[in-house]
């Protein structure tokens, strides 16, 4: 079927992609030596907690806006070669500020960075700001209240991440109404190293748009069911759930039953630079493990334009975009 060439072609989107986790190899070298810091091995870990403890020694690395700037515009020069049309990058500025980084000057540079970026066409970038579960909603409320002057000025949105046992998803309801009253959208981590009640407390609670990952709503029919006639996209990652030993073999992975259950899925990155994937290789991945056909993979990136946090008539022309780049 060509559908690599088809996948080449085809102009992209990532819903799902980490800042820290997704820098080049080079960019953490130059931070390392703007710190007299250590390069992190990103693969050196085991299982989720492995990873997180490898993710915080990235955070390490960047202490102001100059180390954010340089951060996202590694990010978005990968993006671009890889024809990305659209990327929605989480942060997690608690991880930052538990070692006395301001938020201001983790926004100021991102702020820099995307500004600069869009001044190109054929990319469009927006911010999403991830708690920590672990360390509960209200420092999380207090933190989106502090990030209320860059709400619409690249910020469109809240999510949460990390140890999705540690608290329940109704922890964070303040901080998500606190976030819809600034105008920002929400996506929660659910359903990926727990089961599916994770993902229905997360719906019944915080009423996100989108859930991250959701592979454990696979488990419950009802659920899936649920999903589908809500449409509500899952920014499933299945390279970093096998990575991360959330799913212990691809070949067990549930994106295809989901995908035929008719759920709106998208496929994503998450922290590319740990797990050495991309989202074409994801779309590749797709296409070889999974069988995705060309139809599926133009879907799922489909799927991705309608559910991005973008004004309507944004997420029209991405849809545009996508058909043309491979008519």
């Amino acid at each position: 079927m060509g559908s690599t060439d088809f996948i080449g072609r085809l102009r992209k989107i990532d819903l799902h992609i980490h800042l820290e986790g997704s820098l080049s190899r080079s960019t953490l070298a130059a931070l390392a030596a703007r710190h007299r810091l250590a390069v992190p091995p990103l693969r050196a870990f085991t299982g989720m907690g492995g990873f997180l403890k490898s993710f915080g020694a990235v955070c390490d690395l960047m202490v102001d806006p100059e180390d954010f700037e340089r951060a996202a515009n590694d990010l978005f020069e990968q993006a671009r070669r890889g024809r990305v049309a659209h990327m929605e990058v989480l942060f997690s500025p608690q991880v930052f500020m538990r070692r006395g980084v301001p938020l201001d000057s983790i926004l100021r540079g991102l702020t820099r960075a995307r500004r600069r970026a869009m001044r190109r066409p054929g990319l469009s970038i927006v911010y999403i700001m991830d708690g920590v579960r672990q360390w509960g909603g209200d420092w999380f409320e207090q933190v989106v209240s502090s990030s209320a002057p860059y709400a619409g000025r690249g910020l469109a949105g809240i999510g949460v991440g990390g140890d999705e046992s540690a608290l329940p998803a109704r922890a964070f309801a303040r901080a998500f109404r606190a976030a819809r009253d600034l105008g920002l959208r929400s996506t929660v981590h659910a359903g990926e190293s727990a089961g599916p009640e994770s993902v229905r407390e997360a719906l019944r609670h915080l009423a996100p748009d989108r859930i991250g990952h959701g592979i454990g709503a696979a488990d419950d029919p009802r659920l899936v069911s649920e999903l589908a006639r809500r449409g509500l996209a899952l920014e499933i990652c299945p390279t970093s759930n096998v990575a991360t030993g959330v799913v212990s073999s691809m070949s067990l992975h549930p994106v295809r039953k989901l995908l035929d259950a008719g759920v709106a899925v998208t496929l994503n990155s998450d922290d590319g630079a740990f797990f050495g994937t991309n989202v074409t290789r994801e779309l590749r991945l797709a296409s070889r493990s999974f069988s995705f056909t060309r139809d599926e993979i133009l879907r799922v990136t489909l799927n991705a334009a309608r559910a991005a946090f973008l004004p309507a008539a944004f997420r029209l022309r991405l849809e545009r975009a996508i058909h043309r780049s491979v008519s």
